[in-house]
């Protein structure tokens, strides 16, 4: 009886290199799959730009689809929700400046002083502290005023509250005002949306 030569194809050995890098280190696995490590390296950069290639054709499809209103992290939860992609934000807007595209709408920051506010404002600690990571729904809620210009030098002013937890707005308002009342109107709005058991853990974050 006569033995027969498996023969096993180069593709299969990278992707079995791959496996097991968490495990073993490169130099040995490629030594002991007869590979060059220069190979390997050459193959999993070709994988990678493959990836990102279907990648950004997902993106663009979502970015098209949505009139180029989204930006990338709506883009972000969309591949995830559509496509079951799940990638990091920062490659979300990586991809996309290599693709040359971003949101069609773009508004500017905009911080309101009002000086009888300031003269009795009382100013919270900075509870959320840059940490915009929210692992649950309705425990880190973001507010923001920015400004849109229109007509003959009019302008308008959205305000909007932001669940940090998955990017959903879910309170907003627009004045052509900068009333204190037109803020509060959104907090009340986005608050009654919820249960009051829902929001005991609830922090709050504005500028």
């Amino acid at each position: 009886m006569t033995s027969r030569k498996v023969v096993i194809s180069n593709k299969y050995k990278y992707l079995i290199i791959k496996s097991l890098s968490s495990k073993f280190s490169i130099k040995l696995l490629c030594e002991i799959s007869n590979i060059s490590r220069s190979a390997y390296y050459k193959w999993t950069n070709t994988s990678n730009q493959c990836k990102d290639r279907e990648i950004m054709d997902k993106i663009l499809a979502i970015y098209n689809d949505n009139r180029k209103v989204y930006g990338y992290r709506r883009i972000n939860i969309s591949l995830k929700r559509t496509f079951g992609i799940n990638v990091n934000h920062k490659k979300v807007l990586r991809l996309m400046q290599k693709l040359k595209i971003q949101s069609i709408i773009k508004m500017k920051k905009f911080k309101y002083k009002n000086p009888i506010a300031n003269e009795y404002a009382k100013i919270e600690n900075n509870v959320l502290n840059r940490n915009f990571e929210a692992k649950t729904l309705n425990q880190k809620w973001v507010a923001d005023i920015t400004y849109l210009r229109y007509g003959n030098g009019c302008r308008a002013y959205p305000s909007a509250m932001m669940d940090l937890n998955n990017n959903e707005i879910i309170g907003y308002k627009l004045s052509t005002s900068l009333e204190i009342e037109f803020v509060i109107d959104t907090v009340k709005t986005a608050i009654s949306k919820c249960s009051r058991e829902k929001l005991k853990d609830l922090i709050i974050h504005s500028d």
